[in-house]
């Protein structure tokens, strides 16, 4: 009978398995965000401990596994050199907008890695741990924290990625049967055969 018991009493444990996850949004647009709050919330109600940088803060109902850290900065900075409605109005071309779009990243970059807490996870001092990075592959600059931790990282995009991140993160694309999304006369319609030699080259 007490065997029966004991018996009964394991069969009904739970085994709990979470992880210490970083997970790195960086994008400053609110559409980029709202997608990672929800699977951060997900993980974060399945027990896993969360470390989370963002450019826009969420309300995790207070759960005491998610720390969340600020790139404010983010938002500000986009604002400042990315307008399309300007890029519009000045009848910028390709060259142009690009170079405003890499000046952008240059000081998101340097403002985000500069952040006081970020500057803590890269020293590591040895008492923190995570067993898997998240990041958002708009741009991932923080990707060498992989490194750090010596751990795996999930690439997570809030829309399509280009092929150049498909082929990092291992997903063959046939350019033949798919247009790349960054070639904007292509999108979102069926292509003629020509139309797909040109989206190849």
């Amino acid at each position: 009978m007490n065997f029966l018991i004991i018996f009964l009493i394991f069969l009904n444990i739970n085994l709990v398995f979470s992880a210490n996850i970083l997970a790195i949004f960086q994008y400053p647009f609110y559409s980029h965000q709202f997608t990672n709050q929800k699977l951060m919330k997900e993980l974060a109600l399945r027990g896993h401990n969360l470390t989370i940088f963002t450019s826009h803060l969420f309300n995790y109902d207070n759960l005491p596994n998610v720390i969340q850290h600020h790139f404010k900065d983010s938002s500000k900075i986009n604002d400042k050199y990315t307008n399309m409605l300007e890029y519009k109005q000045k009848n910028l071309n390709w060259f142009q907008i690009d170079q405003r779009e890499l000046k952008t990243y240059y000081e998101t970059t340097k403002s985000e890695i500069l952040h006081p807490e970020m500057q803590k996870i890269i020293k590591n001092n040895e008492d923190q741990k995570f067993d898997l990075i998240i990041i958002e592959c708009c741009f991932c600059h923080l990707i060498f924290l992989a490194e750090i931790y010596d751990c795996p990282v999930i690439y997570f995009g809030a829309s399509d990625v280009s092929f150049i991140w498909h082929g990092l993160m291992g997903n063959d694309v046939n350019p033949a049967l798919y247009s790349d999304f960054q070639l904007i006369p292509f999108l979102h319609r069926h292509l003629t055969f020509f139309e797909r030699v040109q989206s190849l080259i």
